[in-house]
């Protein structure tokens, strides 16, 4: 099991915005719902790779989709070349196939430089796809050894293969390990980073939201951001995130330390994709305990996927705060699905709405504890990385609150 490691968060100060109460319980974590059967492989998402199970055979297609049971091992190849093989899951990245599940092992990158090196458009970062008459010629192929540590030499003959049969103007060529590995954690913040809601216990309880930054072309890509609610206190407290996530401490998950001069350090992990852990502490040893929750605002099939947090009008604190999220649907990116956790009453609610002209969040989008929600969704994509940025603001009119929300998004598809 893939396990992604977040930082020591501090909670900055007992200085927040007033709530109602909260018993541990009575926050029920909705996971994310993906097509039941259905994976994606990502590195980003890869087509053309050939995927057996027990039960299921195919090839994965433009959206990297594959099929397969629960528990079920599942192999992936490319003609004569197995990339590797491990327990079928909703995505999977050649990390799955690495001897110590890190971005930072060996064949992780060289299996993600040889993916890189065959895509098409020779621009993975808008997918990886490789040509028909490359899997066509790759039956021919022998086993790689993605242990090597010259895999320029390991793949002479199949580059020279790709180059010849490849009719686009593409000159097929094989990044190095860094670029590659650059590469494969830019797809990996935006699968796992997002928002999450949950509970915490111990020597106080609670309900949190949590929002892990995905966009990597921001200071805080990969840090946790948001609000627990604290019974003790009675008060809903802000958070902010001291070390971002990595990925290379996948088995072991030595926590990184962080320590404030008032508030409680949190160390968070992934248990899967859709679920996180932790345990936190205050700074002068006065208070312990653990918390776990699971993701918001839809499953992994989707082309975009924004987050981030809603806050009340400065003048009245005492009003609704939380996180959103949300899935871009269709082929333009225009149909809206997801969730908000509201702080103030620790429930989830579903959003749906538009996105008008690839920008605008149309008037008609809300959440279905009667907010309205408006603002810009703008999708920006430069040479590098396809991200996005929201800002907007919210009301409900029902209740007289009104407010504000920012967050940030990435290409997922």
């Amino acid at each position: 099991m893939f396990v992604a490691v977040l930082a020591a968060v501090i909670l900055v100060s007992m200085v927040g915005c007033g709530g109602a109460s909260s018993d541990l319980g009575n926050v029920s974590v909705n996971l994310s719902a993906d097509i039941a059967g259905k994976g994606i492989f990502r590195d980003s998402t890869v087509s053309g790779l050939t995927y057996v199970t027990p039960t299921k055979t195919g090839v994965t297609g433009a959206d990297g989709i594959f099929d397969f049971q629960q528990n079920e091992t599942i192999t992936f190849s490319l003609g004569g070349v197995t990339l590797g093989d491990a327990k079928a899951k909703a995505v999977m990245t050649p990390i799955d196939f690495a001897t110590d599940r890190s971005s930072d092992s060996l064949d992780a990158k060289n299996i993600a430089r040889f993916l890189m090196m065959l895509d098409a458009d020779g621009n993975p970062d808008n997918g990886i796809v490789i040509p028909q008459l490359v899997q066509d010629i790759a039956t021919n192929w022998p086993q790689v050894d993605f242990s090597t540590t010259d895999l320029d030499t390991e793949l002479a003959n199949i580059i020279s293969d790709v180059n010849s049969v490849d009719g686009s103007p593409v000159t097929h060529t094989l990044p190095d390990d860094v670029t590659a590995k650059t590469h494969l954690e830019t797809t990996l913040l935006c699968t796992y980073g997002g928002a999450f809601q949950g509970q915490f216990a111990g020597d106080d309880s609670g309900h949190f939201g949590f929002v892990i930054e995905a966009n990597v072309n921001r200071p805080s890509a990969g840090l946790l951001s948001g609000f627990v609610f604290s019974n003790v206190a009675q008060l809903i407290l802000p958070v902010n995130g001291t070390t971002p996530m990595t990925f290379e401490s996948a088995i072991n998950f030595a926590q990184p330390n962080g320590s404030a001069s008032n508030g409680r350090n949190i160390n968070m992990r992934y248990t899967s994709l859709d679920l996180v852990d932790g345990n936190w502490s205050d700074f002068q040893g006065t208070g312990f305990g653990t918390f776990s929750g699971g993701r918001i605002g839809g499953g992994q099939i989707s082309k975009w996927y924004f987050a981030g947090k809603f806050v009340p009008d400065p003048e009245h604190p005492e009003w609704d705060s939380g996180i959103l999220a949300f899935n871009l649907l269709g082929p333009d990116s225009d149909s809206i699905s997801g969730d908000i956790f509201s702080m103030n009453d620790a429930t989830q609610y579903g959003l749906s709405g538009l996105l008008n002209g690839g920008t605008d969040i149309s008037d008609s989008t809300s959440s279905s504890d009667g907010k309205r929600w408006t603002g810009n969704a703008i999708i920006i994509n430069p040479s590098s990385v396809a991200y996005g940025v929201m800002s907007g603001t919210w009301t409900d009119t029902s209740k007289g609150q009104n407010g504000t929300f920012t967050g940030t998004g990435c290409l997922r598809n």
